[in-house]
């Protein structure tokens, strides 16, 4: 196989190279090699002038293979990923030269390696959806480490990179579409921000919840926070808009399926209305409902008659929403 002829098979599978120089210099080095080669006990690897990931049809081919000393298969594949900078190239370079510093070649690659999964609907839209629930699942300390990991090593450039890129989307219209998809979002479920919310404090620590409601609270007693939420409250309501919303608002209804400790069900509609007629004490009622677990009794106040009276029930709760 010429030169010419290897340069019109690689252009026709991978377009125009990256490189021309490296290109030629791989091809230079690949078809003249077999003059260099030496009769001593030196190691020397097969190397395919095609590789067989990309050329499987050439696997064989006595043409397409040529033995070359590890630190010139190394140079090849340098070459070659130089001449293409794509991902199939890189991967073999991670098993060969692990540290290797060519950070600019990999990011095109990498680049152009999300691009072609993109394109893949049907395996990208896959892959998305096993992606989310596996971050889901994370802990809050591994997400801290996974952020701390990525800031603590992020350069210069990149930090300016990210910062332009933020503040480029994150126009006017943007967030006012992104409020709007939010609102409607958590209005077509009710749910969501509750179990949103219990998610993230199923994954903290003993430590990081203690500090997260002394935070709140310390935040919350702030008498400058409170003064400036009432004035907020009452700016909102003197403005036309916010004035007609809130004659449209919806309603939330919350209807209760109850067990009780000998399995007979009951049907209330109304939080307070449940907690009156059966004496149950709401905190062991919002820690438990729709867990399917029975209430058990708290560490402490254990004989407390509310709490008697809640031990041992099964809550659910089903919310609607409605116009008055």
């Amino acid at each position: 196989m010429t030169k010419i002829e290897l340069y019109n098979i690689l252009i026709e599978k991978h377009g125009v190279p990256d490189s021309i120089d490296s290109l030629n210099e791989y091809l230079e080095l690949i078809l003249n090699y077999n003059e260099c080669l030496t009769e001593d006990s030196e190691y020397y690897e097969n190397h395919h002038i095609l590789t067989q990931n990309q050329f499987p049809e050439y696997k064989n081919s006595d043409w397409n293979i040529v033995k070359l000393k590890y630190s010139d298969h190394i140079t090849a594949h340098i070459l070659l990923f130089k001449s293409f900078n794509l991902r199939v190239y890189q991967r073999t370079l991670n098993f060969m030269v692990p540290n290797m510093k060519c950070s600019k070649l990999i990011s095109i690659a990498a680049k152009r390696g999300w691009v072609n999964f993109k394109n893949k609907t049907e395996k990208y839209n896959i892959w998305k959806q096993m992606r989310s629930e596996q971050m889901k699942l994370l802990t809050s300390e591994e997400r801290s480490r996974r952020s701390n990991l990525y800031w603590d090593n992020i350069t210069t450039e990149q930090y300016e990179t990210h910062c332009n890129s933020s503040k480029k989307y994150w126009t006017s219209d943007n967030k006012k579409t992104k409020s709007l998809n939010m609102k409607q979002y958590f209005l077509d479920n009710p749910d969501e921000m509750s179990n949103r919310m219990k998610l993230m404090h199923s994954k903290m620590s003993d430590d990081d919840r203690i500090k997260f409601i002394n935070k709140t609270k310390e935040v919350n007693s702030r008498i400058e926070k409170r003064n400036d939420a009432s004035i907020k409250i009452r700016n909102k309501w003197k403005q036309p808009d916010f004035i007609e919303k809130m004659k449209n608002r919806k309603y939330k209804k919350s209807c209760y399926r109850l067990i009780s400790p000998e399995g007979i069900e009951y049907f209330i509609e109304g939080f307070t209305k449940m907690v009156d007629q059966f004496k149950f004490n709401k905190t062991l009622i919002r820690k438990y409902k729709n867990t399917g677990l029975p209430v058990e009794p708290p560490q402490k106040q254990k004989d407390k008659l509310e709490n008697i009276n809640t031990i041992g029930w099964i809550i659910y709760e089903t919310i609607s929403f409605y116009k008055k």
